[in-house]
């Protein structure tokens, strides 16, 4: 049951993060490409060209 209770609160606190970026205009910027670091775009690259899902740098 301690499982089931991390994961709904880490999916909270992430709802709540995204909701307050959102609320104060700043959520936009998280999504613009050229925020990612170069290793981080050979992994989004890696998981685009795979089947791996989403991929959110949060």
């Amino acid at each position: 049951m301690v499982f089931c209770y991390k994961i709904a609160q880490d999916a909270y606190v992430i709802a709540a993060w995204l909701r307050e970026k959102d609320q104060n205009g700043t959520l936009v910027g998280y999504f613009q490409a050229d925020t990612l670091t170069e290793s981080e775009e050979d992994i989004a690259q890696l998981c685009e060209e795979g089947d791996f899902g989403l991929v959110l740098g949060l």
